[in-house]
């Protein structure tokens, strides 16, 4: 896929801290938005590209199909 399309992608080992009001901390990898957790494609140690010289990818988490 595109880096483009990859950034339309849930990642799952995306993560935030979270404090709330009362001291309690949560570690979260979604929080409700559209934009948070998503891939950032190249920009991660995991991406890993088609071939060289090719502007297609995938993440390294999953088969390469």
């Amino acid at each position: 896929m595109t880096e483009d399309e990859a950034r339309t992608k849930w990642c799952p080992m995306s993560r935030i801290i979270f404090d709330d009001e009362e001291g309690g901390v949560a570690n979260l990898n979604r929080n409700g938005t559209d934009t948070f957790g998503l891939c950032i494609a190249s920009g991660c140690m995991m991406w890993r590209l088609v071939s060289i010289g090719s502007d297609l990818g995938y993440c390294g988490l999953a088969p390469r199909r």
